[in-house]
């Protein structure tokens, strides 16, 4: 099971979630897509980081040059 869909299966009833950093998981489209549902419910998230995944289907490595 993808990082994502384990997130998704919980971020979205946790009342006490203010903050997710899913940074550098290789999270694509579809693992997006399965999160923006969740996201969307989620009432107490106030920061979220996305930072080095693969959303718009261009992967960079660590020095920011794009692979």
């Amino acid at each position: 099971m993808s990082t994502a869909l384990i997130a998704a299966a919980s971020i979205g009833s946790n009342a006490s979630l203010t903050s997710l950093l899913l940074g550098g998981n290789r999270i694509g489209v579809e693992g997006a897509k399965a999160l923006a549902p969740a996201l969307a419910a989620n009432a107490s998230l106030r920061s979220l980081s996305l930072s080095d995944n693969r959303l718009c289907g261009v992967s960079y490595d660590d020095r920011g040059y794009q692979k």
